[in-house]
């Protein structure tokens, strides 16, 4: 979408052209003698584009391929060839060729940690940007962007003096690094110390799960009257989370690691202020502790203390919330999509990269 948005007309002219599987791709390659640059954005793509690579062997000598790596891929649950596959990518492609690009640097980190392999660092954006201007319209949905933006940091900024603050966090009971015993151990804290205020200080959201999903994790946990406590919102689109994002003062992410983290960005563009782990992409160059976001240093996975302790210093002390709110929709505000493309625009365009080196034109890249 942020090529979309930097250049919609060569978007409407089809220099960026998506694939979807595998024989989309080989069609595609195989009618495009244009095509330059192919972007896979996981390793089980990777694999398959560069299998299906030699079989157009003409076009293969002048292709550059980028891996755009957007999470620590052997960490998540696979088993047998895929778990190897996924360790052995980095320094098979590297070898190969092929550039690594990643838009967080916690993850170039890890490569470097684990691998030995050098990768390339990338800016992200917001993707908010497009429900402020959908159609793409060229200059003036910059326009629109900012007058949008300058209107609800307004609004956000006066409605901070209400008194309980929104505070949301997502539940994932499928995805383990999104760490569920430590959210309910969160929800059951923050919610015990809330009630000795006089007046509630807070109310708590939670999404990320279907109502079927949330209703077992919590039945068992008592102590809390779910239905009155927590107001659960399900699964949510970008859309939906975008409209939320307007309304919710905080957003907590309680995850053991996060690879960047682009809920808490589009919060803060939107005027939330993120609660983050220290391993997370997003904490290494955009939330600033205590003066764009809330960085929690975890010592202890189970200790959930640190986080409550954050939530409530912003609850109750509202000067400090609105200080990091401020700040936290400036900075944002400068990761848009024209700044993503031009970022993009170095790694496709590198010397190193064009001379074989390392690793209008038209960019093939999967859909993810």
């Amino acid at each position: 979408p942020f090529m979309a948005e930097a250049y919609p007309y060569a978007y409407q002219a089809n220099v960026f052209i998506g694939y979807d599987d595998f024989k989309d791709f080989s069609i595609k390659l195989s009618k495009t003698e244009e095509v330059e640059f192919v972007v896979a954005t996981y390793f089980v793509t990777l694999w398959m584009s560069k299998l299906m690579m030699q079989h157009h062997e003409e076009q293969q000598r002048r292709l550059k391929v980028l891996y755009f790596v957007q999470d620590y891929e052997p960490w998540f649950p696979l088993s047998g060839i895929n778990k190897y596959a996924a360790r052995y990518s980095y320094v098979a492609m590297h070898h190969s060729g092929v550039r690594i690009v990643s838009y967080s640097s916690w993850v170039r980190d890890k490569i470097f940690q684990e691998h030995g392999v050098p990768s390339y660092h990338v800016d992200t954006h917001a993707s908010t940007f497009r429900h402020f201007a959908p159609e793409y319209s060229g200059q003036s949905s910059g326009a629109v962007y900012v007058a949008e933006l300058s209107k609800l940091r307004s609004q956000r900024m006066q409605k901070v003096k209400a008194q309980q603050l929104d505070v949301a966090l997502m539940l994932r009971p499928d995805t383990p690094r999104r760490g569920l015993d430590r959210s309910i151990s969160f929800i059951k804290s923050l919610l015990k110390l809330n009630k000795r205020f006089k007046e509630s200080v807070l109310k708590l959201h939670t999404f990320g799960c279907t109502q079927e999903q949330f209703d077992e994790v919590t039945k068992s946990q008592a102590g809390i009257n779910w239905d009155q406590d927590v107001s659960h919102h399900g699964v949510l689109n970008r859309k939906e989370m975008h409209e939320k994002l307007k309304v919710f003062y905080i957003f907590v992410d309680l995850s053991i690691w996060q690879a960047f983290g682009f809920t808490a960005l589009e919060g803060m563009l939107l005027g939330t202020v993120p609660v983050v782990p220290g391993s997370s992409g997003l904490s290494k160059y955009i939330v600033i502790h205590r003066q764009t976001g809330i960085v929690v240093e975890r010592t202890d996975p189970k200790n959930v203390d640190d986080y409550v302790g954050a939530v409530m210093s912003l609850c109750t002390n509202r000067h400090l919330f609105r200080v990091i709110q401020g700040n936290a929709m400036d900075i944002a505000r400068g990761f848009g999509s024209s700044r993503t493309a031009k970022s993009w625009e170095t790694q496709l365009f590198s010397a190193e990269l064009n001379s074989g080196k390392d690793g209008g034109e038209t960019c093939l890249a999967q859909r993810s």
